[in-house]
């Protein structure tokens, strides 16, 4: 009995894929009809009262003091009183028209991150966040690592920095010992 509600559409039981070709665009066209109905149906609905309001109506009712009723109001903008009443009740309810801004302290200065949700630290603190994290991963492994793997993981830094300042240009080498020279070795 499996092929069963098939055949209740056409004389052979079908697969989807042959059902598809046999019977999609039918199917389409039934979709289509019934989302053209809704969408007449909603239309009719909003005409009927249920009127979506302009944001300049929404600023109008936000802006209404305390002391104004929604029925005059309603006939100050020539809306229906519904309406007015139920957006004036839920601006009145959240205390205002607005959305709450949320300004992160960046994790580097403390200073208000403004931008986008995922904004964490400013452009400029990224250098910062980044050395801050090397930091912290060398400290962890330095608290990991054996005494002989410590030293030889030291060295091969060493190695490695060796290459990079050698690498340098003249002046940027000069730079980089001045520096070196008024900090002290670490």
């Amino acid at each position: 009995m499996q092929g069963a509600s098939w055949r209740l559409y056409c004389s052979a039981a079908c697969s989807s894929k042959a059902y598809r070709a046999r019977h999609g665009d039918a199917w389409r066209a039934r979709h289509r009809e019934r989302a053209r109905r809704r969408q007449a149906e909603r239309r009719a609905r909003d005409d009927s009262g249920r009127k979506r309001l302009s944001p300049e109506d929404l600023a109008v009712i936000a802006s209404a003091p305390a002391t104004i009723t929604a029925p005059e109001l309603a006939g100050q903008l020539g809306l229906r009183r519904e309406a007015v009443a139920w957006h004036l009740r839920r601006i009145r309810r959240a205390g205002g028209w607005y959305c709450v801004l949320k300004l992160p302290p960046c994790t580097e200065c403390g200073e208000p991150v403004v931008g986008p949700p995922k904004e964490i630290t400013h452009l400029a603190c990224v250098p910062a966040r980044k050395a801050r994290r090397v930091r912290v991963k060398r400290q962890q492994l330095k608290a990991t690592l054996s005494p002989e793997a410590l030293a030889e993981r030291r060295d091969s830094e060493r190695e490695g920095c060796k290459r990079y300042y050698h690498g340098l240009a003249p002046e940027r080498q000069a730079v980089l010992l001045a520096k070196w020279h008024a900090t002290g070795p670490a």
